[in-house]
């Protein structure tokens, strides 16, 4: 009987954290990948996980996971090159940005990069993994 309380106690909990996790989290419309298809490219350490999309009013918003490795341990060093090519794989907007450890339990790594620039219509996403051999931020 005790235990069922403390459950019930954890359940409501975690329900209360996730709803408003959910009501506060408007990142915009997420874009399908038929419209702007992702092109992810690996390296020896990471590859490029779940990305998203999303749509704003005044430009983009993409967010995503780099996972190491399985015999990789700790940080994955490096950073990851985002690029938009048009349909003529000419690159329209280029950049790059680092991630986010996501804890010592997981194998993964988040980023999240706004891009102010309006893209063509048929471009394409590429995302690249570049290996460093020192930590970068």
């Amino acid at each position: 009987m005790h235990l069922n309380i403390h459950l019930k106690l954890f359940i409501i909990t975690v329900g209360i954290f996730t709803l408003s996790g959910c009501a506060s989290t408007n990142y915009g419309a997420i874009i399908d990948s038929s419209e702007i298809p992702i092109e992810r490219q690996r390296s020896r350490l990471a590859d490029i996980g779940q990305v998203t999309i999303y749509k704003q009013k005044d430009g983009y918003l993409i967010r995503g996971k780099v996972t190491r490795n399985a015999y990789i341990r700790g940080h994955i060093s490096g950073h990851l090159d985002i690029e938009f090519l048009n349909e003529k794989n000419k690159v329209i907007f280029k950049t790059s940005t680092g991630y986010q450890h996501s804890g010592t339990r997981f194998n993964s790594e988040t980023f999240s990069l706004k891009v102010d620039e309006t893209i063509e219509k048929g471009s394409r996403l590429r995302i690249t993994h570049v290996e460093s051999t020192r930590h970068e931020d």
